[in-house]
């Protein structure tokens, strides 16, 4: 009986100090990874037993954020949640999450609205998000909003309502991995639209390799010893995601449910293949306002480079087109 006592004792300890280490392992790492990611912004950290707080007060950002040390419902070393108020993109988010007893890390956002500035105005509309991370690397991640406009000074719109997106990471082995991505959308007054692809035999060491030199490359001057450092970086990675089987596949994109096309691409192997068929009034107005926002070009422009690069494809062979319906096939089919 004495032993027995002894025993429950013991494991009454351990459990009562388990939300302490918690809360110490946080206090040694948060505060300084906030400071580092915000060199300039005051951080306050807050830390007890049960619960800790952190706050960052920067120019560009505000979070107050609380940490609760182990938890029985869920399940999870940490649950958290908070606001966090950035300038750009400009909303409020409200977060939620947790660290399960496994590893797995859930995290949940929303925002009632976003906007985001750059070349073009990006609204969103009834915004939600999740990401589920396990501790093997597979991770999911959604998206929803209710409606996104994009407007650019030039007269370029897109209007979107009931948008999702779902984001798949899975890695069977070591060293490669795949890629799934699903868009759904729908254009005020039109069908929906969908688009999905799909990245395998991906080689995780060099997709991490590409994805570093990309982004230390978009706030890099390419004049400079550094931006052409990255550049170079960027190219030998890209080499090495080739050199390890990597295959890109359009697995369906649909516009207004009245044009269809499907791919894949190969690098190591060949050229890119692409099949599609449908209405060409909707292919053309897509193309037009996406080339309009992204090339920054005026819609009629955007829309005369759409209707030349038409002609050129029934040029090669790579495109019919029979009154208001095309077909098209790359590479274009032999004679």
């Amino acid at each position: 009986m004495k032993k027995a006592l002894i025993v429950l004792l013991l494991m009454a300890i351990v459990v009562a100090a388990i939300p302490a280490v918690v809360g110490a392992i946080l206090a040694n790492e948060l505060p300084d990874a906030a400071r580092q990611q915000w060199p300039d912004a005051r951080v306050d950290w807050d830390g007890g037993w049960l619960r800790s707080r952190l706050r960052i007060d920067d120019p560009e950002l505000e979070v107050d954020a609380t940490f609760h040390h182990l938890s029985i419902s869920p399940a999870a070393w940490i649950t958290f949640e908070g606001r966090a108020i950035p300038m750009e993109p400009a909303g409020v988010i409200d977060f939620s999450g947790f660290l399960g007893l496994a590893g797995r890390l859930t995290a949940r956002a929303s925002a009632p609205s976003l906007d985001v500035d750059d070349r073009a105005r990006w609204n969103w509309q009834g915004l939600t998000g999740e990401v589920d991370v396990a501790r093997d690397g597979e991770a999911v991640g959604t998206l929803r909003a209710d409606r996104l406009t994009i407007r650019d000074a030039l007269g370029n719109q897109l209007q979107l309502a009931e948008i999702g997106l779902d984001l798949g990471w899975s890695q069977p082995g070591e060293r490669t991995g795949r890629l799934d991505l699903d868009l759904s959308a729908r254009r005020d007054a039109q069908p929906s639209s969908r688009l999905a692809i799909s990245a395998r035999e991906v080689t995780v060491a060099a997709a991490a390799e590409l994805g570093g030199a990309l982004a230390r490359l978009a706030s890099a001057d390419p004049r400079t010893a550094g931006g052409g450092l990255d550049a170079l970086g960027a190219a030998s990675a890209w080499q090495q995601l080739v050199a390890g089987g990597l295959e890109l596949r359009l697995e369906t994109l649909v516009l207004d449910e009245v044009v269809e096309a499907s791919g894949r691409w190969t690098p190591a192997a060949g050229p890119l293949r692409l099949d599609g068929r449908g209405a060409l009034p909707t292919l053309v107005d897509w193309w037009s306002t996406v080339l309009g926002l992204s090339a920054e070009l005026r819609p009629r422009e955007a829309r005369d480079q759409v209707r030349a690069a038409v002609a050129d494809l029934q040029a090669a062979g790579a495109m019919y087109v029979e009154g208001q319906r095309f077909e098209f096939r790359l590479p274009p089919p032999q004679p």
